[in-house]
């Protein structure tokens, strides 16, 4: 009877010994994840503080001015009259392989800094990779730029092509 004692107390000593060993190796992990969760935490709140800054720089009225001054004055193809834009997009229509049937200015509209000039666009028969061409090689080329939206984006089952009305804008600076 002593013996069987002995050998459960052995058994249950060896079971508390694993137990034991396995608790502090999932400490030690647990240890290291803590490290590290709170390495990326110090990451975030650096990044939060910077994004705040940002947020206060981007609501400064005389660095918004400042920076659609810049904008404007960058160098443009053409330099920088409404009529150098739309010869502008109609080349780019033209090198894009968009057919471009009809495109009427929209007027403008006061924003903070400057104003924007609205253009509305047709384009008749295209297929829809060239037009994202088209639209993409705009805003690249003349800075303050915009695709405001694509009015329009319709399957044409006659030619198996689609039409599309595309509302171009662009920034133009107030002069100070």
């Amino acid at each position: 009877m002593a013996k069987q004692q002995e050998d459960a107390f052995d058994v249950l000593t060896f079971y508390i010994y694993v137990m034991a060993l396995l608790t502090v190796i999932v400490a030690g992990f647990a240890l290291v994840n803590k490290k590290k969760v709170d390495a990326e935490a110090q990451k975030i709140k650096a990044e939060l503080i910077k994004l705040d800054l940002m947020k206060k720089l981007a609501l400064d009225e005389d660095l918004r001015g400042w920076i659609a001054r810049e904008r404007e004055s960058r160098v443009t193809e053409g330099g920088g009259a409404p009529a150098d834009f739309q010869a502008l997009y109609v080349k780019r229509a033209e090198e894009s392989r968009v057919r471009l049937t009809t495109h009427s200015s929209q007027g403008t509209r006061n924003l903070p800094g400057g104003t924007e000039l609205s253009y509305r666009l047709q384009l008749d028969g295209c297929r829809v990779e060239d037009l994202v061409r088209f639209l993409v090689r705009v805003e690249e080329d003349w800075p303050g730029a915009r695709v405001k939206g694509i009015a329009k984006l319709d399957w044409n089952t006659r030619n198996e092509l689609w039409d599309a009305v595309v509302e171009l804008s662009i920034f133009r600076a107030a002069s100070t």
